[in-house]
């Protein structure tokens, strides 16, 4: 007999015995859904990269050319800070940065670090002479008023000495080259995670900074020139910008961006000395060298 010609009471005795019938099915489940599987953790790619340890970015730009105080416009741009690694002798020279414009830079509250006095590559001098390249150049450096408390060894090269000779000169640390063991905690061979070139892409800049965030600990990345299709070692500034607007917004899930000698000191890699540098007034010979 069809349903639709019973007693409205009949079918609705009959509507509730199926439906007692169904929950009390093999396979079948009384229990209400979990309400907190809406709340599952978030297992897209860009949850992965949540900074699972403290992470300490360090931004270096070699060399002192003078096409960096675009680097210096861009890094105001995001409110970062980096450190800038100079030869003091060829400072002033065409295409390099003058006394003046580093003074800037100590001024805009990035580190200005000693990277010889005339980019020299350490491992090939003998002791004499890298005493003479590392420590007259800092003396250049402190004497204009920077407290160039870390080194950058000239192509990422140092001899069996230098360490030794760049702690007795006064810095407190140095960055080394590129190193397969990113955490080494050696202050005198802080390695470099990614030296950017011209073939370096925005998101290769990223990775290495997400890479740094699942391990933790410091990442540092090395730039020179700053210019589109200028030269091997030479970033795009509209790559640069990119990523540091990406970088700066990082800061919110807890990486830091911070001058080397900042992040070493708050690493405790090394303890004492004054971190940054200090901020120089000259008067009207501002660009002359300072002495040596």
């Amino acid at each position: 007999m069809p349903l639709s010609v019973l007693p409205p009471v009949i079918r609705a005795v009959i509507a509730v015995s199926l439906a007692a019938a169904v929950s009390c099915a093999p396979g079948a489940s009384s229990t209400p859904a979990d309400p907190g599987e809406a709340d599952a953790p978030d297992r897209s790619p860009q949850a992965q990269h949540e900074t699972p340890a403290r992470t300490v970015v360090v931004l270096t730009f070699d060399d002192g050319l003078a096409r960096q105080a675009r680097a210096a416009e861009l890094l105001r741009k995001h409110g970062l800070t980096a450190t800038f690694y100079v030869s003091s002798g060829l400072l002033g020279e065409p295409g390099r940065l003058t006394w003046r414009q580093v003074d800037e830079l100590a001024r805009a509250g990035h580190e200005i670090g000693g990277h010889t006095l005339s980019h020299a590559r350490l491992d090939r001098l003998p002791p004499k002479e890298q005493r003479r390249e590392i420590c007259a150049d800092r003396r250049a450096l402190t004497a204009r008023g920077h407290d160039a408390r870390t080194l950058a060894y000239p192509h990422g090269a140092a001899g069996p000495e230098t360490a030794r000779i760049a702690a007795e000169c006064g810095y407190l640390g140095a960055r080394a080259g590129t190193a397969k063991k990113p955490e080494n905690a050696d202050p005198f061979a802080v390695p470099v995670a990614l030296t950017v070139t011209a073939d370096t892409t925005r998101r290769a800049m990223e990775r290495a900074v997400l890479a740094g965030e699942r391990r933790g600990g410091q990442v540092t990345l090395v730039f020179h020139d700053v210019c589109a299709d200028c030269g091997e070692y030479a970033v795009d500034p509209a790559a640069l910008d990119g990523f540091l607007g990406w970088l700066a917004a990082r800061r919110a899930r807890g990486t830091r961006v911070l001058p080397m000698a900042q992040a070493l000191k708050d690493a405790g890699i090394v303890a004492g000395g004054s971190a940054g540098a200090a901020a120089p007034t000259r008067g009207p010979d501002a660009d002359a060298p300072a002495r040596r």
